[in-house]
């Protein structure tokens, strides 16, 4: 059997966060598991690659999704807050 098969959502989204995390988008919880998969996905890749204009329109879909008015922080910042205020709400679940 590969590693592979074995893997799964949860492992694919998963962020380590520290025991006093504090999380800043409550509404978070309105993305599916896929949802939070696409846009980690996204994330790395456009991060990886300086693809500005892809982490602009992601985070302009993102505060569409989870009904955010304000930011804090650079489209990087916030995505990466995104992640990890998915993963507090949904591992505490």
């Amino acid at each position: 059997i590969l590693l592979k098969d074995k893997v799964n959502i949860s492992h694919t989204i998963l962020e380590h966060l520290t025991d006093d995390y504090k999380p800043t988008y409550p509404t978070v919880i309105k993305l599916s598991d896929n949802d939070a998969r696409i846009i980690k996905d996204t994330f790395t890749i456009a991060k990886s690659a300086n693809d500005y204009q892809t982490l602009t329109k992601l985070r302009n879909k993102i505060t569409e999704v989870i009904e955010v008015k304000a930011i804090i922080g650079s489209d990087v910042q916030f995505i990466d807050t995104i992640l990890k205020d998915y993963n507090y709400y949904t591992q505490s679940m």
